[in-house]
Parts: structure tokens; C-alpha cells; sequence
């Protein structure tokens, strides 16, 4: 017999109740399996409800299960977590939304929110104002702030308070209850406060008062790129181009990449591309260090024989276990041609994976010297560097004792087998 409407949110709400009293500890490699039951229960509820005043009390009690769930899991990947905070909220904010007595729904927010034990389930105001008339947003937001007050900064959820106060101040463009909560909130930091009260002046379109805020900030700190991006929006919305020129090369300085160039030549020009890349490639080559942010840069650019000589200068602090960054750079290299700076890449990467010794990465081991046999016969000039043949007999010498690795590339480590 097909189960009712009635029956099935009657199972839904049982299985609730199962996942809250659930005792049995989720270790890291079952986290995974257990994030999809967890995402099936939030289908069913969806599956079983037919209207909004059931879904956002079911998606509720869903929300409620957060601490009992996450208490019992190694959730270290976060993808628990990631079901609770975007598709939870994402699933209330919707059946929200269609929600008919907006009253009786602001009462059920402020009861979710008496607790958010893993900073969850205040998720759920970042779009209040899809979902709640502006009266109620604001009787929310000095209810929070009022809180605040009467809990005293001691109290463990007086900053849940103030987070949710900014939450829906930004909403509501109150820039004045927006500052009050954040300079409560960080009355130790209040570079902090100052920073995210001048990204609000700077949303409602008041870049002076901005300005103002951000002059009370100190340079350098950790924030430091934080506040540079908001010191270009205040003088792009004031049209002081030229002190926004000033702020966009420090930006393009401290991280050179096709946007900050972007944000550069809009506001010195674009007409000034040439100039600017023929400069900072001559900078990026005369510099002392290795910095491959930079070397990625030159061949985003489409000057990736700068890129080449830029690695071939640096090849001896290549660090072969930032393959993350080295990766990617050789196969750039081999795309362009530059089979030499391709080669000195993957020395570096070789000779990381031989010195740790570790055999379970022997197998990458075994691909870059493959490809470095087959880079070899390209190479015209090596230009003081090691010839492949000599430099294939010193990595056997100083390896020979990794027998597993030579018997997976098929060879002795004097190659003469």
C-alpha cells in the first residue's frame, strides 16, 4: 500500500530522530558514505513535503542534528559539514522563501538560532532578506544587538550575537548598527572592524566615509591585501585615478597575475600593456629569488621564453616538492618548447621523490626520468647544464641502492642492463 503524505513526513521526522540519537563514532574514511546518507535523509525531506510550512519545519529539525552528528564524526574533510551548511541552509532558505506567516516563521528562526554550537545553523540569515518583510529584518537585528547587550561579553554566544546584528545590518544598509556590532566585536582588533566597515560605506556607495574608516587602520598587517583592494574601490568610486593607479601597482607588485594586470591597465591604461610586461619581465628576471607565482605569470602572459630563462637561471632552487607548482610549469615549458627548462623541472621533481625514498611514489619517479630520456634528444644546447646521459649516471650512482625503484623503470642504475 502506498504510504500518505502524512506517513512518509512521519518517517522522515523518525529517521530525524535516529540521525539526533545516533551513538555509533564516523571515523575519516567512512566520513564520505556517511555525508551521502546524510544528504539522502535532506532529499527525503524534500521528496516528502508538499508545502512550505512543512519543509522549513522539517529542514529545521534537520538543522537541530548538527551538533549530535558532528560530535560523532571525524569530519575533517568537512563534507558533513558541507551538507548542514549549503544544502541544509540552501534548503530552508527556498521552502523559506514560500513560507505564508512570516511572523511565526521570524519565531521559529530566533528558536534554530538559541544555539548554533558549530557556527551552522546563523547560515541561515545571510539571505534573510529573500525571505523575511525589512520590518521583521530589522526587529531581528536589534533583537540581536539587544542581546548582545544583556549577555556581557563573557557570555559564550554574546559574539553570535554581534554576527548575526552585522548579518542582517548589511541587509539592511544600517551602516551605523553595522559599525556598533563589529567594533564590539573586535574591541582588541579593531583593524578588523575598521576593514569590514569600510567594505559596507564602500556597498552603500558612501567611498569618503570609506576612506575615512580605512585611515584608521594600520599597513602591513595580515589584511594588508584587504585593505589595498578596498583603498582602489574608494578612489575608483571617487575618480582619484591616480591615487587608484598608485594602489593598483602595489596590488600587481605584491601578486603579479592576469587579474591585478587586469586591475592595472584599467586604470593607468590598456595602451600601456607592452610597457608594463616588457618592465616586469625585465624586474622578474633580475630578481634573486625563485618565485614561481611570477614564473606563472610571464607564460599567462605569453612571454614564456622569459619564463624559461627565469627557471633555467633558478634551476638549483627548484624544490621538487612543490609539484603543485612545478607540474604545471614543465608541461608549460613543453608546450612552448623550451625543452631545457622543461628537463631542470623535472630533475627536480626526480630527485625529491629519490631522496625521500618513500616507494609508494616511485611510479612518478619512473615517469620524469622516462620523460627526461625523451626530453634529452630535443635539447639542442644544454648551455652549461648537465647532458642527460652524464646526469642519468649520477643519479644511479647516488640511488643505486633503490632496488624497487630501477626495477620499475626496467633498467640498473648504471643502465646497463
Amino acid at each position: 500500500m502506498t504510504a500518505t503524505p502524512s506517513d512518509e513526513v512521519k518517517q522522515v521526522k523518525a529517521r530525524i530522530a535516529g540521525l539526533k540519537r545516533r551513538t555509533a563514532f564516523v571515523d575519516w574514511h567512512r566520513s564520505r558514505e556517511f555525508a551521502a546518507e546524510v544528504l539522502d535523509l535532506l532529499d527525503e525531506i524534500r521528496a516528502s513535503t508538499g508545502d512550505a510550512k512543512t519543509g522549513v519545519e522539517l529542514t529545521i529539525a534537520f538543522l537541530k542534528t548538527d551538533q549530535a552528528t558532528l560530535e560523532r564524526c571525524d569530519d575533517s574533510s568537512g563534507t558533513i559539514g558541507d551538507v548542514y551548511r549549503h544544502d541544509a541552509v540552501g534548503q530552508f532558505v527556498e521552502y523559506a522563501q514560500e513560507y505564508g506567516d512570516k511572523k511565526r516563521l521570524y519565531k521559529l528562526i530566533l528558536k534554530l538560532l538559541e544555539q548554533d554550537p558549530y557556527t551552522i545553523r546563523g547560515e541561515v540569515l545571510e539571505s534573510a532578506a529573500s525571505f523575511l518583510p525589512p520590518e521583521l529584518l530589522r526587529a531581528m537585528a536589534e533583537h540581536y544587538w539587544d542581546m548582545a547587550g544583556a549577555r556581557g561579553r563573557e557570555e559564550p554566544y554574546f559574539n553570535s550575537d554581534l554576527e548575526y546584528t552585522s548579518i542582517l545590518a548589511r541587509q539592511l544598509n544600517d551602516t551605523a548598527l553595522f559599525e556598533r556590532a563589529m567594533l564590539a566585536k573586535f574591541p582588541k582588533n579593531p583593524d578588523v572592524a575598521c576593514l569590514d566597515i569600510a567594505a559596507m560605506h564602500l556597498n552603500t556607495g558612501n567611498p569618503q566615509t570609506a576612506l575615512k574608516w580605512l585611515e584608521k587602520t594600520s599597513p602591513g598587517r595580515s589584511r594588508e591585501h584587504v585593505r589595498r583592494d578596498l583603498l582602489f574601490t574608494a578612489y575608483r568610486q571617487l575618480g582619484d585615478t591616480a591615487r587608484a593607479g598608485e594602489i593598483a601597482w602595489l596590488i600587481f607588485r605584491d601578486h603579479r597575475n592576469t587579474d591585478t594586470l587586469g586591475k592595472l591597465l584599467d586604470t593607468i591604461g590598456p595602451d600601456r600593456r607592452n610597457e608594463v610586461l616588457r618592465d616586469e619581465a625585465r624586474l622578474i628576471l633580475g630578481s634573486k629569488g625563485l618565485d614561481y607565482i611570477d614564473a606563472k605569470f610571464l607564460i599567462d602572459v605569453g612571454d614564456d621564453a622569459s619564463a624559461a630563462e627565469y627557471i633555467l637561471k633558478r634551476a638549483r632552487k627548484l624544490d621538487g616538492k612543490l609539484y603543485m607548482h612545478l607540474v604545471p610549469l614543465a608541461r608549460a615549458m613543453e608546450d612552448h618548447r623550451h625543452w631545457l627548462a622543461a628537463s631542470v623541472i623535472y630533475r627536480a621533481l626526480l630527485e625529491s621523490i629519490l631522496e625521500r625514498a618513500n616507494s609508494k611514489y616511485y611510479y612518478h619517479g619512473v615517469r620524469y626520468l622516462r620523460k627526461l630520456s625523451a626530453l634529452a634528444a630535443k635539447v639542442g644546447d644544454w648551455r652549461g647544464i648537465m647532458p642527460h646521459e652524464d646526469y642519468r649516471r649520477r643519479i644511479g650512482k647516488a640511488h643505486e641502492r633503490k632496488r624497487s625503484f630501477w626495477e620499475r623503470y626496467g633498467d640498473t642504475p648504471d643502465g646497463t642492463a
